[in-house]
């Protein structure tokens, strides 16, 4: 083709050199793309680690707030002897009152598990939860004092 075919009205010529601009202008743009999707998949896996690291902490606050209930049963059955006026009534709004108590406490433990941190200080929180109300996960004592759910050992 002429070079002077780029003279004529409305006719665009173009040469390899030109195309080869287009495709690296493009791949450019691509590659910016994919460097954009990383870091969002990175993050995304971030957060998904964390998230997963905080689950971790579901078996041992399901034994805190076992205990939990087991002392304020055993409390409320304490104070039920003083208590003896109380109409059922009554009663029930005592009982609901100490539940409350107890969802008031747990509600800021249940919040942090839900922080934004990285799973090293979710793994802390855990640990100290763990050792600070001597806690097992509750499946995990469950196995172990039911007989009939103990694993059977072969020899």
């Amino acid at each position: 083709v002429a070079k002077d075919c780029a003279d004529v009205e409305k006719v665009h010529s173009y040469n390899v050199d030109d195309l080869k601009k287009v495709v690296q202008a493009n791949a450019d743009k691509r590659q910016s793309e994919v460097l954009k999707a990383k870091r969002f998949i990175d993050a995304e896996v971030d957060k998904f680690k964390v998230w997963q690291a905080s689950q971790g902490a579901v078996p041992y606050l399901a034994a805190l707030q076992a205990k939990a209930e087991n002392i304020r049963r055993a409390e409320t059955e304490k104070m039920a002897r003083s208590l003896k006026g109380l109409h059922e009534k009554e009663r029930q709004a005592v009982d609901k009152l100490t539940k409350h108590i107890i969802d008031q406490l747990f509600r800021p433990l249940y919040y942090s598990m839900k922080d934004d941190e990285d799973i090293g200080a979710k793994r802390n929180k855990i640990w100290a939860l763990k050792s600070m109300f001597n806690l097992e996960p509750l499946e995990k004592r469950r196995v172990l004092d039911d007989p009939n759910l103990r694993p059977k050992l072969t020899k």
